[in-house]
């Protein structure tokens, strides 16, 4: 398949990532850990910089525990807040 619109707007948004955050990013997904100061850069990430964060915080969830639907989500969430209310 081919998504010459999408592909162009992926192009952008990446271009518009800042080094810095871009690299820390890249090396999460490469499997490395991250410092406790990069860390601390990621949560002032905004514009392009957070769209690219969101994206691969969504790609490591789905190496981790695959992908999950709508319903599975909740579910999960109900069992993580019950967990948590009962401690």
């Amino acid at each position: 398949m081919s998504f010459v619109h999408l592909q162009g707007s992926l192009e952008q948004l990446l271009s518009a990532v800042t080094p810095a955050v871009g690299g820390i990013i890249d090396r999460a997904l490469s499997g490395s850990d991250i410092s406790i100061e990069e860390g601390e850069k990621l949560f002032d990430a905004a514009g392009a910089d957070l769209l690219a964060l969101l994206a691969a915080a969504d790609q490591l969830r789905a190496r981790t525990v695959g992908v999950v639907a709508p319903d599975q989500r909740l579910r999960l969430f109900e069992e993580m807040f019950r967990e948590h209310d009962a401690a």
